[in-house]
């Protein structure tokens, strides 16, 4: 909890449902002193994208998307918007709050999700190595019948003249 809600006593969740400034004000506000740190932002984005090999760089589709100026960007969030609340998926009435808590709820269960997806690695890590012993394993396996039925047919090719 930052410091402004151990003051009010509130959580985080609930601070977002009490503040009069929601979502939609915040999108449609102009960009003034936001314009001029966004700016900043991509400028130092892509200052460390050029420093970014190849292979690790984000696709040019998503790269494109982030270097757009604060406005487009408040334009396209809420014409998305209105499209979730088209689909029912959100409402405006309640300032989108419900995307909010989501978004809150998804935030916090990263670790949880980042942690499993490590555990899974490791096992898949490990079956892989598992596989490749018995892979190696089977392999010098038909290599020893090969050879096994190779010495004896040699050794019944002599009797056979």
């Amino acid at each position: 909890m930052g410091g402004a809600e151990r003051q009010s006593g509130k959580a985080p969740l609930e601070s977002l449902h009490s503040e009069k400034s929601g979502l939609l004000e915040g999108l449609e506000a102009e960009g003034g002193k936001h314009e001029a740190a966004h700016k900043q932002l991509m400028s130092q984005r892509q200052a460390c994208a050029a420093q970014t090999p190849e292979p690790l760089r984000r696709h040019r589709s998503l790269t494109a998307h982030s270097l757009l100026p604060l406005a487009e960007k408040q334009r396209r969030v809420l014409r998305n918007l209105r499209r979730l609340e088209g689909l029912g998926l959100v409402s405006a009435s309640n300032g989108y709050q419900g995307l909010v808590d989501d978004l809150a709820k998804d935030i916090r269960s990263q670790h949880r999700h980042r942690h499993r997806r490590k555990a899974e690695l490791v096992k898949l890590q490990a079956t892989l190595r598992g596989l490749s012993t018995k892979t190696t394993f089977y392999e010098e396996q038909g290599d020893y019948y090969s050879q096994y039925i190779r010495a004896c047919l040699d050794h019944l090719a002599p009797d056979s003249k």
